[in-house]
């Protein structure tokens, strides 16, 4: 590959982080179609959350990702359909949609018209 500004990079740990996330907060029921939440799926969500606070609002590089990923729409929004009343996870996904939501930079407008990679070395070796 060419040259990747290392702002618009994410740490490979912190990807295999939101994989984690992204891939067990719910799953689709075979037999109905529709999205169940595992077991603790708040303190996944609350993962997430921390996750994305700790995104640089200049770039917004962690949002973009899950943008890209569609979280939103496979599996934040199903999720709030299929448990409306859980309170505290409902809310948990709305702060979330909120952070997600706000208005980006001009940088991060930019850099959302860029590649983000993925596949940073940027992770100290233990």
């Amino acid at each position: 590959g060419g040259y990747v500004d290392p702002a618009l990079s994410v740490e490979k740990k912190v990807v295999d982080e939101l994989l984690l996330i992204c891939g067990v907060i719910a799953s689709k029921d075979e037999r109905t179609g529709k999205i169940v939440p595992v077991t603790d799926c708040l303190n996944w969500l609350q993962d997430l959350q921390r996750a994305l606070r700790r995104d640089d609002d200049s770039y917004r590089n962690i949002s973009l990702l899950l943008s890209s990923w569609k979280i939103v729409q496979q599996k934040l929004l199903p999720l709030v359909l299929a448990c409306r009343y859980d309170t505290p996870l409902v809310l948990t996904i709305v702060k979330i949609l909120v952070i997600l939501t706000k208005p980006v930079s001009e940088q991060a407008k930019r850099a959302g018209r860029l590649v983000i990679d993925v596949s940073s070395k940027k992770v100290p070796e233990e």
